[in-house]
């Protein structure tokens, strides 16, 4: 199975190990409609062709903090 899949522009400059913490609509949407939790691990984008996945360390009303645990670049072909 697919992780969920959020935006999020400040992926761009980030790397292993550091953390990422989504904001706003994208992670309302990621915490009370999706319902993800601590521990989970999601996919963030950033639109221009980088990919992390983020082991999740806590959640509130608006905001998602977690831990980036890989990153990948695609390069447009």
């Amino acid at each position: 199975m697919s992780l969920p899949v959020f935006y999020s522009a400040e992926i761009s400059n980030l790397a292993c190990e550091d953390i990422c913490t989504i904001r706003g609509s994208e992670a309302h949407h990621a915490v009370a409609v999706r319902r993800i939790r601590p521990g989970e691990k999601i996919a963030v984008v950033d639109g221009k062709g980088r990919r992390g996945i983020l082991l999740v360390q806590s959640t509130e009303k608006a905001t998602l903090t977690g831990q980036i645990q890989a990153i990948t670049d695609y390069s447009p072909t």
